[in-house]
């Protein structure tokens, strides 16, 4: 969902949107954990009231287009698998299957 955001939204496409970010300098980046969703915005303090409406409208009214969602799924599972061709992931994950039980998984 979070990778998505940068997609459009029910008012701009992606490309329109991104537009709208760059005219006032703006960029935002999203970061997920296991207990939130965190997004932050970096933008001149001139421009702050427009790029604050744009985030908000990127989280409040986002796209979800079925294709740029299915577009992330498909790089989101092919990270999964590179990440389960490391030894050094399948170390953590073992020692974390260990310590949590059986079925637990490093994946979010």
């Amino acid at each position: 969902m979070s990778r998505t955001l940068s997609e459009g939204t029910e008012l701009h496409s992606a490309n329109a949107f991104a537009a709208a970010l760059a005219r006032h300098g703006a960029a935002y980046g999203v970061d997920v954990s296991s207990a939130a969703l965190h997004v932050e915005s970096t933008v001149p303090v001139s421009h702050l009231a427009p790029a604050v409406a744009l985030l908000a409208e990127a989280i409040t009214r986002p796209a979800f287009n079925q294709a740029d969602v299915g577009r992330h799924v498909t790089i989101r599972l092919g990270e999964i698998n590179q990440e389960r061709a490391n030894a050094g992931y399948r170390a953590r994950e073992a020692f974390a299957s260990q310590l949590a039980g059986e079925g637990f998984s490093l994946v979010e």
